[in-house]
């Protein structure tokens, strides 16, 4: 089973957009925020998407940042708000599902654990994960 983690974490890298530093003119309003549950603690990972903006005439940047332990954050650009608000929702679920702690069960939503995280899982995910997209 590592080998298939492995495999398909490899794949889900290559679909995250380019990541830069977040430019110092965004917001940072967030528009949608996950609790995730860890199964070694009481306390909450916390997943959030921001507003997306644009950087300049040709790109939008859409930010996401998932809280301790995992501590991931990107800027996914597109050419339009949707299109960079689409990638940043697909590369934080891809961030949950290949993280370590999914892999090892420790990630839960609903009371349970090692399956739906409340975001779906990007369409590479469909055999490890429920409601991929």
């Amino acid at each position: 089973m590592s080998a298939v983690f492995a495999l398909l974490a490899e794949q889900a890298k290559s679909m995250i957009p380019t990541c830069s530093p977040t430019p110092a003119h965004l917001d940072m309003t967030i528009i949608a925020e996950q609790t995730i549950d860890l199964s070694f603690t009481s306390e909450k990972l916390a997943a959030r998407l921001f507003a997306p903006e644009q950087k300049d005439e040709e790109t939008w940047v859409c930010r996401f940042e998932i809280g301790a332990p995992i501590n991931e954050s990107l800027d996914a650009q597109g050419v339009s708000s949707l299109q960079a608000l689409a990638l940043a929702l697909k590369s934080l679920s891809a961030a949950l599902y290949s993280s370590e702690l999914y892999k090892n069960g420790q990630l839960g939503a609903f009371g349970e654990f090692n399956g739906y995280l409340g975001i779906p899982a990007p369409g590479i995910f469909k055999d490890i994960a429920p409601f991929t997209f």
